[in-house]
């Protein structure tokens, strides 16, 4: 695996951040729980951009990947582009922007232009709708690395793909961009139908929250270079569905996390600790959760030991599917304190839409306490 610092992450952000203020221009940081970390232009509507686990990403790819030539989609303000030429230098980087999302976009475009020539980065940013005009965005004959970030459906998903398919060398990285947030996995598996040579990874950030679930498709490569770019967390288990990776929201190895109130952290074996808080005589909603997508029968498998008492059955206590009027806590009733017990049970949907997965303790006693282990949907 790729060794990566999140100090190197942040260096890069600040260097193009600084950029910026040079120019007068102030990047902030969305808090939101669902898009933390996405950056936006302070009163300006000329789009969003990257989360530092999508920089993340970028430097991980930029440690064992020498890529010559660069197509991307979208452009906003620039801060992605401008990441890709900070950490690619030799990179020819050709992008294509609509210049349609927001009524200030076009400064994007102008920013992007005059940070890249002061910077000597070797980018070249076409105003121009994917894939009509994509041959005019064109300098090379072959790319090897694409980053996909423009309107983001399946069908302009495929279609993006589709415009620079036939340049795309042999062996080829292509990352894309919100596929949880905007749930492109459709689009996805078309295009892994249309050639089954490429597969699909969610990226599991070092770091960060992929809350946003960036992804690369990647095509040619001898070896499985998932292990390379991907980081393993041993306190949740990540495992294959139809082609997709179901990814956590909340879990970083050995790190101590404040969700809603509870507090987690993971022990040395991989299982995890949860501690529900109180404040102020408030306890605020709490709970552990995955979120995925594209799957209609499931499985969920868990091993949970209450360490104080077993929580009271409650309608918001025990595992919850969130858009589904289904809480099922019967198993609360058979747990005893300080023996792990084992929890299987099986969903069958009808649709294969978005789902969050909760343990929920919305409406426990206070000082709930316990350690899980081994959590997988499958």
């Amino acid at each position: 695996m790729i060794d990566v610092t999140a100090e190197e992450v942040e260096n890069t952000t600040k260097f193009v951040t600084e950029c910026y203020k040079k120019k007068n221009i102030v990047i902030n940081t969305c808090r939101d729980e669902c898009l933390f970390g996405i950056r936006f232009v302070n009163n300006k509507s000329i789009g969003g951009g990257v989360c530092n686990s999508d920089v993340e990403l970028m430097t991980v790819l930029s440690k064992f990947y020498a890529p010559k030539a660069c197509y991307a989609v979208g452009n906003a303000y620039g801060f992605s582009t401008l990441v890709l030429g900070t950490l690619f230098p030799n990179l020819n980087i050709d992008v294509i922007d609509a210049e349609c999302e927001g009524i200030d976009n076009h400064l994007g475009s102008e920013l992007t232009r005059e940070i890249a020539k002061e910077n000597k980065m070797n980018i070249n940013l076409f105003a121009g709708y994917s894939p009509k005009d994509t041959h005019k965005c064109l300098r090379c004959q072959e790319y090897d690395f694409a980053f996909i970030d423009g309107l983001h459906t399946n069908d302009q998903l495929v279609y993006d793909f589709i415009g620079i398919y036939a340049k795309l060398s042999e062996r080829c990285i292509v990352m894309l961009h919100d596929v949880k947030l905007c749930n492109l996995y459709e689009g996805i598996n078309r295009i892994c139908k249309m050639d089954t040579n490429f597969k699909f990874q969610t990226y599991n950030s070092r770091h960060y929250s992929n809350s946003i679930g960036t992804g690369f498709l990647y095509r040619g490569w001898d070896t499985d270079i998932t292990k390379k770019i991907c980081a393993v967390d041993k306190s949740i288990n990540i495992v294959n569905c139809d082609g997709f990776i179901l990814s956590n929201r909340l879990y970083q190895p050995s790190n101590i996390y404040n969700t809603h109130g509870g507090i987690i952290t993971t022990s040395q074996e991989g299982n995890i600790q949860f501690i529900r808080s109180k404040e102020n005589g408030y306890v605020p909603f709490q709970w552990i959760g995955y979120d995925i997508e594209g799957k209609i029968n499931y499985v969920i498998d868990f091993e949970v030991q209450f360490t104080k008492f077993i929580p009271t059955c409650h309608p918001e206590v025990g595992l919850r599917f969130h858009g589904i009027p289904i809480v099922v806590n019967d198993w609360l009733k058979t747990c005893e304190v300080g023996v792990w017990k084992s929890v299987h049970f099986e969903l069958n949907r009808t649709t294969n839409s978005r789902e969050l997965i909760l343990l929920k303790f919305d409406n426990a006693e206070p000082s709930v306490e316990f350690n899980l282990r081994n959590f997988v949907v499958k």
